[in-house]
């Protein structure tokens, strides 16, 4: 601004009424110009014509000249920086895949269902007036292998997810049962009396090259591949009762994994290979207990007056499936890795076993 022969240099703000308020930036006798504004609002630089003294330093008498001005203006309060939104903490989705089962339609008649993980849209599989037992799924849930005597005694069978083209994959004239799928899916490995005892035995998904895997005077059952297709997890009696062991999937290395003076039965691989899961009647009862895959640290998962039978492990291994009479008839239950939250799946008044959970 210059009013006759003295200017000077002013600031405009804009309030937040939309109102401009003036600010004189120099107030010293001399005529200012040519101001500039630096960007943080402290300071700026301008043209003076005014004595040395004015200013404090030396200058000619009516001379121009530069000047720097600090700290004449008021400093612009700095913009507060927005607050994030909170980020809200992501809730697990639900176990999920698909639990095949056996019921018991009347005293000769046990047929294979399957419903939802939640125990959801239970839907029957096979009609055959038969024991149908044992369902396994195939890796990627679009097999099932089970055993029937619908032939005569029992053999091994699939079929596909939703209990169409079923095809029989073992044909001598004594029992085989427990099948269970290798992880690529190629395989199958199950547990048969044809060399006169229940031995181990491997197969080719479509029933050609079975291979005995176990050579023992004892019984050997319920064979389990573990995910990495390196190892079967079985039951044997090969040291005076039911224990758990573990061998390579061509049958060698066999190693014990529990020792006691009772039973260990039905073991199950978790999906990432580090535990086994079974059922035990070391405690007085059958009860599911967990171990990890060397034998180590095991522990018991379950609890009750009554019998626990038959644990597999949900495909994402937060979860184990197992049956139980303990509400007065077999029925399908569900509870967390650690034995936590045990729930009824099945809920019906017919009896239900041998779960395996699938993708």
């Amino acid at each position: 601004s210059g009013f006759g022969k003295k200017s000077d240099a002013f600031v405009a703000r804009l309030s937040a009424d939309g109102e401009l308020a003036w600010t004189r930036l120099l107030g010293t006798e001399g005529s200012d110009s040519a101001y500039a504004l630096a960007p943080d609002g402290a300071g700026g630089v301008f043209v003076a014509g005014r004595t040395a003294g004015e200013l404090g330093g030396e200058a000619n008498a009516g001379a121009a000249d530069a000047f720097v001005a600090l700290a004449q203006c008021p400093t612009p309060a700095p913009t507060p920086a927005p607050t994030p939104a909170p980020t809200a903490t992501p809730i697990p989705p639900p176990t999920g895949g698909k639990i095949v089962f056996v019921r018991r339609i009347d005293s000769n008649n046990l047929e294979i269902y399957v419903m939802d993980a939640d125990g959801s849209s239970q839907t029957r599989l096979t009609t055959n007036v038969a024991t149908e037992g044992d369902p396994a799924w195939s890796s990627d849930g679009n097999k099932i292998a089970f055993s029937s005597d619908r032939d005569g005694s029992k053999k091994i069978y699939i079929m596909s997810a939703d209990g169409s083209g079923v095809a029989r994959l073992t044909t001598d004239p004594v029992k085989d049962q427990n099948p269970s799928w290798s992880p690529d899916g190629s395989k199958i490995t199950w547990n048969s009396l044809r060399d006169g005892n229940w031995e181990i035995y491997v197969m080719n998904s479509d029933g050609t090259s079975p291979t005995r895997l176990t050579f023992n005077s004892a019984r050997d059952a319920s064979p389990e591949w573990s995910s990495d297709g390196n190892k079967i997890a079985f039951q044997s009696e090969r040291d005076g009762n039911w224990e758990i062991y573990v061998m390579n999937s061509d049958g060698t290395g066999p190693t014990r994994l529990t020792s006691n003076s009772t039973s260990d039965v039905s073991p199950s691989w978790s999906p990432d290979g580090t535990k086994i899961a079974w059922s035990s009647s070391r405690d007085g009862n059958w009860e599911i207990y967990v171990m990890d895959a060397d034998g180590t640290s095991q522990e018991r998962l379950t609890s009750n007056s009554i019998d626990d039978f038959r644990p597999d492990w949900s495909p994402d291994g937060t979860k184990l499936a197992f049956y139980t009479e303990r509400d007065g008839n077999w029925e399908i239950y569900a509870m967390d890795a650690d034995g936590s939250n045990q729930t009824n799946l099945s809920n019906n008044p017919a009896y239900e076993i041998l779960p395996d959970w699938g993708p």
